[in-house]
């Protein structure tokens, strides 16, 4: 991750921010994460989703004093379509759940709460449980939260380097079709010059864009291989009817 640059992690919730104090406090002591609180509501749809493209990682966080563990796929769930949609944008590996203000924050109690409620272990990397007994305790604290900032820091490096392997890779075919294109001009090679120039100085000026336009890591390590091809071989792909 380069050195100034805050990993934001969003706390989506329907409980407001003075609710969870603790976490927010425990987030901010590292140095290299900046906790983002966000109240969910039955309104701010599209504040929710704008919310969500801003973050680097998503916690959803749910607390027992509203009464039930209804995060998803149960009667009256609060959280099914945020945690499909937090899971669709940021990927699963960025979304974890909290379960808050619980009497049983054992590892039976976690897998009850799997099993009745499956969406959460395929939208989510993982459920963390906290009873009000933990966070009586300090050092308990500390010790749960340990594995999730490893979690964040882990998921977010991974993030930035494939970025910057596809950014690197785009940068390296742009100046390779530029050459191609000077050495042996024609339409089609001033096309694929063009085209990943265009893909170059978008990554330089505006990296976000090349997320909202769908050209993301799954898309552009392909593409490159198709266009290393098709410049090495001139008459490729051959047509013939």
């Amino acid at each position: 991750m380069p050195q100034g640059k805050q990993t934001v992690v969003g706390i989506f919730s329907r409980s407001g921010k003075e609710e969870y104090p603790w976490l927010v406090n425990v987030l901010r002591k590292d140095a290299n994460i900046c906790p983002r609180p966000f109240v969910i509501t039955n309104s701010n749809a599209s504040a929710f989703r704008e919310a969500v493209g801003d973050c680097d990682f998503a916690i959803l966080y749910h607390s027992m004093n509203r009464g039930r563990l209804n995060i998803a796929d149960v009667t009256d769930s609060l959280y099914d379509e945020e945690l499909g949609f937090l899971s669709n944008t940021l990927g699963n590996d960025k979304v974890l759940v909290i379960a808050d203000d619980l009497e049983d924050s054992s590892d039976d109690a976690k897998n009850r709460i799997l099993n009745s409620q499956p969406t959460i272990r395929r939208a989510a990397r993982g459920i963390f449980l906290f009873s009000r007994a933990d966070k009586r305790d300090n050092n308990t604290i500390r010790i749960k939260m340990a594995p999730i900032i490893v979690i964040i820091t882990a998921a977010v490096i991974h993030k930035w380097t494939s970025k910057n392997y596809v950014s690197l890779l785009t940068h390296i075919t742009a100046i390779a079709c530029v050459a191609n294109a000077v050495r042996r001009p024609s339409p089609r090679n001033w096309a694929f010059a063009f085209s990943w120039v265009a893909a170059s100085l978008t990554y330089l000026t505006d990296p976000p864009l090349i997320d909202r336009l769908g050209l993301s890591e799954s898309c552009i390590p392909p593409a490159a291989l198709v266009t290393a091809i098709a410049i090495s071989r001139p008459h490729w792909p051959r047509m013939s009817l």
